[in-house]
């Protein structure tokens, strides 16, 4: 599940140098940049523990995959909604672990540093409690799948 957050970091990097092969010049790659985007691998990579503790103890999981990734990936605010769900979506900046990045990376975010924070703790307050709750499960009923 790690894998495609990493695979994500190396699109960055990958556009990064094809840009410099075709002469582009990029201007605003600053330090402010870099830390958006190793705080966007790091939400990805907690995201990625929860939906694992999903996929492997639950039976379907490829079912439940992406009724669980598209709603995460609109209210992180990835896509541009013209409703009146975007006051909605700022609030939710502090429960999804990529949404203060992505605000930044996209223009529009204020300060997304303790945003971001405060959603990684609960993230991984959140992976330890499924964790946990899930492997004792599979310990009592004997079966990973089935719980």
């Amino acid at each position: 599940m790690i894998a495609p957050s990493i695979l994500g970091i190396f699109a960055f990097l990958i556009s990064y140098v094809m840009s410099m092969i075709l002469g582009l010049e990029i201007t605003n790659l600053n330090i402010d940049n870099v830390i958006a985007i190793i705080f966007l691998l790091i939400g990805c990579m907690i995201m990625s523990f929860i939906f694992a503790c999903f996929s492997i103890f639950t039976k379907n999981a490829m079912i439940y995959e992406p009724l669980i990734t598209l709603p995460i990936l609109i209210m992180s605010g990835l896509f541009y909604l013209d409703s009146g769900l975007n006051n909605v979506i700022s609030m939710l900046g502090w429960v999804i672990p990529i949404s203060g990045p992505i605000n930044f990376l996209l223009g529009n975010s204020e300060v997304y540093i303790l945003k971001t924070c405060v959603s990684i703790i609960l993230w991984l307050i959140l992976t330890s409690v499924f964790a946990t709750y899930f492997l004792n499960k599979a310990k009592e009923t004997g079966k990973l799948g089935e719980i």
